[in-house]
């Protein structure tokens, strides 16, 4: 009779964390923090906006279109739903087509003037409020 040979034991927990290293143990680690895993989400969502703007255009960004416009031709406000999601302007062109087309041309990108931590809010605000800032204050955890 053929004995099997013996298979090895699984290794704790513990053990198979401490033996991670470089990537596998950034993963692991940043995996458990549902902000980041958040921030990471919407940083890949913007970059795929960006790249894919001239796809997801539902219209080319100058047409005019035939159903822009309210019967007494007014633009169509913003609607949850389609065919514009952030309505039209005065002459009936898709607000978003538009949008999105002017930030992959154009690359924009925000401002930020300065980062505070959060426990310095009051004077960050007051600044905003004072005119003393060019573009976003960010407050950091």
């Amino acid at each position: 009779m053929a004995l099997s040979p013996a298979l090895p034991s699984p290794q704790p927990e513990a053990e198979a964390t401490a033996t991670r290293t470089g990537w596998a143990a950034f993963w692991q680690t940043f995996g458990r923090s549902p902000r980041a895993v958040a921030g990471l989400a919407i940083v890949l969502l913007l970059a795929g906006v960006a790249v894919f703007a001239p796809a997801l255009a539902p219209h080319p960004p100058n047409l005019v279109l035939p159903n822009g416009l309210s019967l007494d031709g007014a633009p169509i406000p913003p609607e949850w739903h389609l065919p514009f999601i952030l309505g039209t302007d005065q002459v009936g062109r898709d607000e978003l087509a538009r949008l999105l087309t002017f930030c992959s041309q154009t690359g924009t990108r925000p401002v930020i003037d300065r980062m505070m931590p959060l426990s310095q809010a009051a004077q960050g605000f007051t600044a905003m409020i004072e005119g003393e800032v060019f573009g976003k204050v960010v407050f950091t955890l």
